[in-house]
């Protein structure tokens, strides 16, 4: 209150075309849902299917994952924004999408040795 200074704020101006599109959302007022996303539902799809024929592991290998990790149209990044998403439009007590990103996040890791290009 009173006389408290303005919170100073950043901005990360990345040349065009650097980062994938779909991340320039993280910036704006709502993120795009997660479940709009194909990337995650037909994951968490995958994922069910599996689990109602019975699986009961999945396997991740760490150096096809380490591959794609890091890349700002991998897992991790488009997790992130999902989880935003999570955040933004469901709070605490909506859709529970943060269990069913993991979930998905999972089935697309325990995917990567097999989708990789070595």
């Amino acid at each position: 209150m009173g006389n408290q200074p303005e919170a100073a704020t950043a901005q990360v101006i990345m040349p065009a075309g650097t980062m994938p599109s779909h991340l320039f959302a993280m910036s704006s007022a709502m993120t795009r849902h997660w479940s709009e996303d194909p990337y995650w539902t037909e994951a968490a799809d995958r994922f069910y299917e599996l689990r109602e024929e019975g699986t009961k592991q999945l396997v991740i290998d760490l150096d096809a994952i380490d591959e794609t990790l890091y890349d700002w149209d991998g897992p991790a990044y488009r997790a992130l924004e999902a989880m935003l998403s999570v955040h933004e439009h469901e709070g605490m007590d909506g859709f529970r999408g943060a269990p069913r990103i993991v979930l998905a996040l999972l089935q697309i890791l325990s995917e990567q040795d097999r989708n990789t290009k070595k």
